[in-house]
């Protein structure tokens, strides 16, 4: 599991469905914080692939 500092994790993306503005899902957007941990986590999988 990712382990990130959610607090640095503030803003939400809200995906809508484009034919109806239906909300499909909201997210927690990126930062550059984030994208780092995400980044490490998936250099040090990248053996294992």
């Amino acid at each position: 599991m990712l382990e990130t500092d959610e607090r640095a994790i503030t803003a939400m993306l809200t995906i809508r469905n484009p034919a109806t503005a239906a909300t499909i899902a909201e997210l927690q957007q990126d930062n550059a914080a984030s994208i780092g941990a995400k980044y490490i986590a998936a250099r040090a999988a990248q053996p294992a692939w």
